[in-house]
């Protein structure tokens, strides 16, 4: 598609849309939906919301790329709107995961934990930052349907949100937690993770 839009410019928009909200939003959701109960203990409180989840965005982000690369305003309006229901969706199932009563570890002093739950503890800011600024992005793509900014570009403010607060952060979130483990080490320094997790929050 992007390559389409050299001489059809109106699909570059459309293979951005894909790109972000049916490629990595949905890959996210995907390795959400298998990792966090394996990570967690726990088992996802309603499945077929989960599913929902995944459902709506996938039809979304296609919405949205036949209606931006078609011009259609209806279209890009209704894949908002359905990008934005995933988003909330992801939220909600995260939350009800994590917030079930009586399946939560017990709490572990810090000096008491281990290396690897030290970064664990350090991570959980990520995936808490990535859940809500998908659904402030998902949110923003809705406003801008019905209001149009007299100045600035409110398109890169989406894919700054997106990009950087979304994709961003779940992926160094879902780093700390896997990889040390994956790789069967250690991180050298759990200063460093403290370090980025502060850089992240300003």
């Amino acid at each position: 598609l992007a390559g389409y839009s050299q001489t059809h410019p109106a699909w570059w928009t459309a293979a951005v849309q894909l790109a972000v909200l049916g490629g990595i939003a949905i890959m996210i959701y995907g390795v959400n939906v298998q990792a966090l109960p394996t990570h967690s203990g726990k088992k996802w409180r309603y499945p077929q919301l989960v599913a929902l989840q995944v459902g709506v965005g996938i039809v979304g982000a296609w919405m949205l790329a036949f209606g931006y690369g078609n011009r259609i305003d209806g279209w890009i309006q209704l894949g908002n709107l359905l990008a934005f229901t995933g988003a909330a969706l992801f939220l909600t199932n995260l939350m009800m995961l994590f917030m079930q009563p009586g399946e939560r570890p017990p709490r572990i002093p810090w000096n008491e934990r281990t290396h690897h739950q030290k970064v664990d503890r350090l991570a959980i800011p990520f995936t808490m930052i990535s859940g809500l600024v998908v659904v402030l992005g998902t949110g923003l793509g809705v406003a801008l349907d019905y209001w149009k900014p007299a100045q600035g570009r409110w398109d890169l403010v989406w894919a700054h949100l997106m990009l950087l607060g979304f994709f961003f952060a779940m992926a160094s979130g879902t780093s700390y937690h896997m990889l040390g483990r994956w790789a069967n080490r250690e991180y050298t320094s759990l200063r460093l993770v403290q370090v980025h997790v502060f850089a992240f929050l300003l």
